[in-house]
């Protein structure tokens, strides 16, 4: 088995990427919990914005189910409907800096979804636009609208996923990307389908053994292999790894620490 990996450098997540040597595909994948939005989930789902050809289609595979209970402060992720709005609200801030994805509105357009065949996933779909939902803020305490405690180590991406969401579709303009957001409780979700043939899957560093695996899969189920884009695993200034889980185990602690000091 075969199959291209293309080596994404790391990037100001403020702009979308110039990648000349991967190139635009009609169809581009990626997957993963969306909690608690962090530089590290602005790296993927820039680089999808990327590598989509104009009228082609994004497909985020949203964690949900299950493979949560597996996850570090499992109990603390968001709900799925809340991780969904911050992935499609954040999409369209990065289309937004593509002019060849806006279309200005036209009433005889026709703004029905494109059809993308996902036969195992009912697909919860949308195109341009914006959703009617809060602007969530930069980041959250667990179950609360308060904004993170000043001091943590991960308040400086907060700031840049706050400026991110501040994007939007502009007024006259729709997007002629197909946003295909979709609940899976799987690890592959609709990447080993026919929707991925011939289009490029976005993982991290971390997790290019995962893609690997989809192509094993995607092979033995008859479908060709797809390429990778692979972006750099970001560390914070401690040199930890930047993950939601260690967002999650930090709101942890401080709202143990306040409960110890009321």
């Amino acid at each position: 088995m075969s199959y291209t990996v293309h080596i994404v450098q790391e990037f100001n997540p403020e702009t979308l990427p110039d990648l000349p040597h991967i190139g635009k595909s009609a169809v581009v994948c990626l997957g993963g919990s969306f909690d608690r939005i962090h530089r590290g989930h602005l790296l993927l789902l820039a680089v999808a914005v990327a590598c989509v050809e104009k009228g082609g289609t994004i497909l985020v595979g949203i964690v949900d189910g299950p493979l949560l209970t597996r996850k570090l402060y499992g109990n603390m992720v968001r709900d799925y409907e809340h991780r969904r709005r911050d992935v499609h609200q954040i999409l369209n801030g990065f289309i937004s800096l593509r002019e060849d994805l806006l279309d200005k509105v036209d009433d005889e357009i026709d703004k029905s979804d494109a059809n993308i065949e996902c036969p195992e996933y009912e697909s919860e779909s949308s195109r341009g636009g914006s959703i009617t939902a809060r602007t969530p803020r930069a980041m959250y305490t667990a179950g609360s609208n308060t904004p993170i405690r000043p001091g943590s180590s991960y308040l400086p991406y907060a700031t840049t996923y706050c400026s991110t969401m501040s994007r939007t579709i502009p007024k006259g303009f729709q997007s002629n990307v197909n946003l295909k957001l979709l609940r899976i409780t799987d690890p592959y979700g609709p990447s080993i389908t026919s929707a991925l043939d011939n289009g490029i899957l976005v993982v991290s560093t971390e997790t290019i053994l995962g893609g690997h695996m989809v192509n094993v899969e995607r092979l033995q189920r008859g479908f060709k292999p797809v390429a990778l884009a692979v972006v750099p695993l970001l560390r914070d200034r401690d040199g930890e790894k930047v993950s939601s889980t260690k967002i999650r185990e930090e709101e942890s602690m401080s709202d143990s620490f306040a409960d110890r000091a009321s």
